[in-house]
């Protein structure tokens, strides 16, 4: 399985991502299910905006989805 990190988590200021070389997509799902693109061209991506609590990371790369829950302060 594919080594990756979306990191730091906890944030409330910035989040990054490490272990991709290229990634097609990149979301964000909050408590909802509403999703948010991200800029997959990016690795590291502003939050501050965004209401705290858990949300479901997600990246699309090769076909292939890698997803881990992070928290937003």
């Amino acid at each position: 399985s594919k080594q990756w990190e979306v990191y730091p988590n906890p944030s409330g200021s910035v989040i990054s991502v490490s272990g991709f070389d290229t990634m097609d997509t990149v979301h964000l799902f909050d408590a909802t299910g509403k999703e948010i693109r991200l800029d997959a061209l990016k690795k590291t991506w502003d939050i501050s905006g965004y209401a705290p609590g858990v949300y479901v990371f997600r990246i699309i790369s090769g076909n292939k989805v890698y997803q881990k829950k992070i928290v937003i302060q």
